[in-house]
């Protein structure tokens, strides 16, 4: 594993205790306020950024599948307008 992955590995762990941490301190509240909400906020976004350098980027295999499901959904559609 290189620096990148490590540090992607990191991000979405500390973005995990970072979420729960803010929700289970405002739990009798009924809602996250004050700094838990910036805490919260910091989570997830270390959450959503995580997994982009630990996983990396999408499969190409997944990128053509979804180019041809788009490529079919504009002929389809195409051959709907010309009708």
């Amino acid at each position: 594993m290189n620096l990148k992955q490590i540090a992607g590995m990191i991000m979405t762990f500390l973005g995990i205790i970072l979420m729960f941490y803010s929700y289970l301190a405002n739990w009798k509240n009924g809602m996250i306020a004050g700094d838990d909400a910036y805490t919260f906020v910091a989570g997830t976004i270390l959450l959503i950024a995580g997994p982009g350098f630990w996983i990396g980027e999408v499969p190409k295999e997944v990128a053509a599948r979804v180019r041809t499901e788009i490529l079919g959904a504009k002929k389809e559609i195409e051959e709907g307008e010309k009708k």
